[in-house]
């Protein structure tokens, strides 16, 4: 992801949760997790937001994207909180576009013995217009059993963001 995308996805992604870490803390019961990816796939909060601002900071532009990596790193993320009381587990998966369909994530997610699959419920997010980010975005939301919605701007990003809080104050929980 690089240029203006990547400014207009990390704006809309630190305002996000911005947002979230508004909500009071009595009433937060909100956990979150960010991995970033491009061809390499990194954990970057793990169930705390330590400095919004790093998101600012963070280049992991390389030759390529592996949407494999990030997805083994949500099964490990899940695995971890599999014993933790939550409800509900909301994974939202964003890309700008394409990369080989992550077929053994997938099936590892798919296949887990956790007892998290009822609880999890999956958002993949294309922000952009790539046809083949499209096809293969939609179809990791079928594998998942999840949404899919294509996010053409800036705007529409943070819209979507804005309808997902209002959702996650109604659950109490995400991941």
């Amino acid at each position: 992801m690089l240029g203006q995308r990547r400014d207009s996805l990390i704006r809309s992604l630190k305002e996000f949760l911005e947002k979230i870490l508004e909500i009071p803390d009595h009433e937060n019961k909100i956990t979150i997790s960010v991995v970033l990816f491009a061809n390499i796939s990194r954990i970057i909060f793990k169930e705390e937001i330590a400095n919004i601002n790093l998101l600012e900071l963070l280049n992991l532009s390389g030759i390529g994207t592996c949407f494999e990596y990030p997805f083994f790193d949500c099964y490990k993320l899940l695995t971890e909180a599999k014993s933790k009381d939550y409800s509900i587990f909301q994974v939202i998966f964003m890309s700008d576009g394409h990369a080989n369909f992550p077929k053994n994530a997938l099936t590892m997610i798919n296949n887990d013995d956790l007892k998290l699959k009822d609880r999890t419920k999956y958002e993949i997010i294309l922000f952009g217009n790539d046809f083949d980010g499209i096809m293969v975005n939609k179809q990791i939301a079928k594998e998942l059993n999840g949404n899919y919605s294509n996010q053409l701007d800036e705007e529409m990003l943070k819209s979507k963001f804005v309808k997902m809080i209002e959702v996650i104050n109604e659950q109490n929980n995400f991941i």
